[in-house]
């Protein structure tokens, strides 16, 4: 789970003037400050949209168990409360379960606790009865009911602020004359139908606070916006000729909603939903609430920063794998000072993962001091080997240097079917019994999918559970050392063992059986994925991991400190260099890009463009797949392939 701390980490990488100024960004980490380590779904930013001011009041919503129920809760952090010595937060509560008084009764108990004087709940208490009594018919319910803490500026908290579910315009004017609300009713109607076709699904959320007296003059129109930039874009316009926002918010709107995600951990922005506080006949304002979430509210096709980096540490390996791709006859080890380099250049970007690959990984001769720096520059480090050479001193040795992840080569349950495509079967055995035995918690199989180990994959589930393997993770057949690609598998060997996959986590999830193993398939296998996210109704492979990686959330550092998209790509076309590394060759290479870092190396590289506007994917023969829309081919097996024949996938 996202805490609020890497929230404003996020927020604050990339201000936007418009919406925040010096001020603002105080606020936000005097936020970090009390609520850093929280755990949080999503956070928001509350901004006034009339206003010159460039501040915002601040929110984050968790999840609680209440009688072993979760539910959702809101805190909200009011912008000149965070700048205060202590912070204050308004507390909003899930109140989508309530349906009845003897359940607001309940509730009412439970806001005892959170500082609501005992002498105000008995007079609230029919208010908030006939609040609920009244939606019938109208809406499903209420939404959240809320204590305004921050808002009291002395004496006892005396009212609660309820807010709504979705009812049409009409139904929200029936609602306040059920409560007796006695305002301008002409003027809310009009204000209701000039929004009405703004708001997702022409629906509002009604917000109000209620208390002894009754019900408030003031109350708030609530709506989501609508998905597409399009309607954004006409609300933004509509909202600034009517005078209720400066295009200068507008622009910072507009900044928030085009920003790029966040890979690890996932953060995305998008612009939730808008309030227009009304009273007097028309509201004098308009509040945005934009939202950084860890769910997926918006798809995106890359991230802002890269998320990994692989270094391919050497083409060194005696064991001659049939599928290898490396170069075995001109083996070279990647120079010390490349790959710390490379480690502190991927750092300064944003990357938060290093892939160690070979060749043998663990013939590497300066392997320990490139994990320990590695994870001295706060990198998670992933490992990959054969096994051959890991013995219990040597993963020890790992071990402490840094290395969290672990990746076994081992394409079969026995050395006949393993020995189709690799060498080592022995090796990748006595590897997985040294590391059960160490209990490390993170150590995974990597499996090679192809047509003549499709059939082995129940006995691989089996065993991976007997040496508590974490992961097993199935990855699509590349082009080997000379280009070439074969036993693919059949449509039909790749939808056994996606019912095999579906099966056994039905069956792991029944108790969450001790022993189970995660089963997942690497996004470049993006048609397997596609097969194993299908569903009756649509298909949820999407997103920046719906398929190919490459210069989307992954790049490749080479043996000598090239750049790549994927170290499957290769070739001046797919390459660059910083111009800071020394030693490389004087002046321009020629069609060989150039960049001062990786950051501006991820920004402006043509080549990772080339692979972003997914061009390979609009042309045939995958453009008229039936999973189109769900699937991103590796690039690299696409080419290999060649242009016009046809994946599994796409045969059947």
């Amino acid at each position: 789970m996202t805490t609020v701390k890497e929230y404003v980490e996020y927020l604050a990488r990339k201000p936007i003037a418009e919406l925040l100024d010096a001020s603002g960004l105080t606020a936000l980490h005097r936020a970090a400050d009390f609520y850093g380590p929280a755990e949080a779904a999503q956070c928001g930013l509350e901004i006034v949209l009339h206003r010159t001011a460039r501040q915002a009041d601040f929110s984050y919503c968790t999840t609680v168990s209440h009688n072993g129920v979760p539910e959702e809760r809101w805190y909200e952090l009011d912008y000149a409360c965070c700048l205060q010595q202590n912070i204050t937060p308004c507390l909003f509560f899930d109140a989508r379960r309530l349906q009845s008084a003897g359940e607001c009764s309940a509730f009412l108990d439970r806001i005892r606790s959170a500082d609501f004087p005992e002498s105000e709940i008995g007079k609230i208490e029919p208010v908030l009865i006939d609040c609920l009594h009244h939606l019938s018919g109208l809406t499903r319910g209420l939404f959240q009911l809320g204590l305004m803490h921050s808002r009291v500026s002395s004496g006892p908290l005396s009212s609660l602020r309820v807010v709504t579910m979705d009812m049409t315009g009409e139904g929200a004017l029936q609602y306040l004359h059920r409560m007796a609300w006695n305002q301008d009713r002409e003027g809310l109607a009009k204000c209701l139908s000039l929004f009405g076709p703004f708001a997702r699904r022409g629906l509002f959320h009604i917000d109000f606070d209620i208390s002894g007296r009754g019900i408030s003059r003031k109350i708030g129109i609530n709506f989501y916006v609508r998905k597409d930039r399009e309607s954004q874009e006409a609300l933004l316009d509509f909202l600034v000729q009517r005078q209720l926002c400066l295009p200068e918010k507008k622009e910072g709107i507009l900044q928030w909603i085009s920003r790029l995600p966040q890979g690890d951990p996932f953060i995305a922005n998008d612009w939730c939903h808008v309030k227009l506080p009304f009273t007097g006949g028309w509201p004098q304002t308009a509040k945005a609430y934009l939202r950084s979430s860890a769910l997926f509210y918006e798809r995106s096709e890359v991230f802002e920063r890269p998320c990994l980096v692989n270094l391919e540490l050497t083409d060194r390996c005696p064991l001659h794998c049939p599928q290898c791709y490396c170069d075995l006859q001109n083996a070279r080890d990647m120079p010390l000072d490349t790959a710390i380099r490379s480690l502190r250049d991927a750092r300064a970007a944003g990357v938060k993962r290093a892939y160690l690959s070979g060749g043998e990984t663990l013939l590497y001769p300066h392997l320990r001091e490139v994990v320990r720096e590695a994870a001295g520059q706060g990198l998670q480090v992933h490992l990959a080997t054969s096994g051959l050479g890991l013995d219990g001193k040597e993963w020890e040795d790992l071990r402490n240097a840094g290395v969290t992840e672990i990746y076994i080569s081992l394409n079969g349950s026995t050395p006949e079917v393993d020995g189709q495509t690799r060498n080592g079967f022995e090796l990748a055995i006595r590897a997985l019994a040294l590391l059960k035995e160490s209990h490390h918690p993170g150590t995974h199989i990597n499996w090679v999918m192809h047509r003549r180990n499709c059939h082995d994959f129940a006995n691989m589930i089996a065993l991976a559970e007997s040496y508590a393997v974490t992961r097993l993770v199935i990855l699509q057949r590349k082009p080997d050392s000379r280009n070439r690609l074969d036993d693919l598998p059949t449509y039909d060997q790749m939808t056994a063992v996606r019912d095999l996959i579906w099966n056994y986590q039905r069956l792991a999830g029944e108790g969450d059986r001790p022993g189970r193993v995660h089963i997942s398939v690497e996004p470049c296998y993006s048609p397997m994925k596609a097969l194993l996210e299908q569903r009756f109704l649509g298909n949820r492979n999407g997103g920046v991991y719906q398929g190919c990686l490459a210069g989307r959330a992954v790049y490749s550092v080479s043996l000598d400190g090239t750049l790549t998209p994927c170290r499957h790509l290769v070739g001046p076309e797919w390459s660059a260099r910083l111009v800071a590394v020394s030693g490389g060759p004087a002046g321009r290479e020629p069609g060989r890009e150039e960049f001062g870092s990786v950051e501006e190396f991820w920004q402006k590289s043509e080549a990772l463009q080339r692979l972003r506007r997914d061009d390979d994917r609009k042309a045939s023969p995958c453009a008229d797949c039936r999973f189109a829309c769900f699937c991103r081919p590796c690039v690299a097996m696409k080419k290999a392939m060649g242009d016009t024949r046809r994946c599994a996938v796409h045969e059947a």
